[in-house]
């Protein structure tokens, strides 16, 4: 047995859960890259167009940033688990 299956095997439900989530995490991973460039590219065009200022433009992007870093999907679980 190789040391993830053995890692799997002591893990408790709820680790099995968030290997899951993280495994579709990255598969979802490409697809969300692609929206993160488009919506980086619009916060750029509307910081040079002035439509947004640079303080809204770096809130932006710092929280595509942090969506890049992996964990988006179980935050976006959690946030919708929790408001029902």
């Amino acid at each position: 047995m190789n040391a993830a299956a053995k890692s799997n095997k002591n893990r408790p439900a709820s680790g099995l859960l968030a290997s899951f989530i993280e495994a579709i995490e990255a598969f979802l991973d490409s697809g969300d890259a692609v929206k993160r460039r488009k919506m980086a590219d619009l916060i750029y065009k509307d910081l040079a167009a002035e439509r947004i200022s640079y303080d809204q433009a770096a809130i932006e992007l710092k929280a595509l940033n942090q969506r890049q870093k992996g964990g988006w999907l179980q935050r976006r679980l959690n946030v919708m688990l929790s408001s029902d």
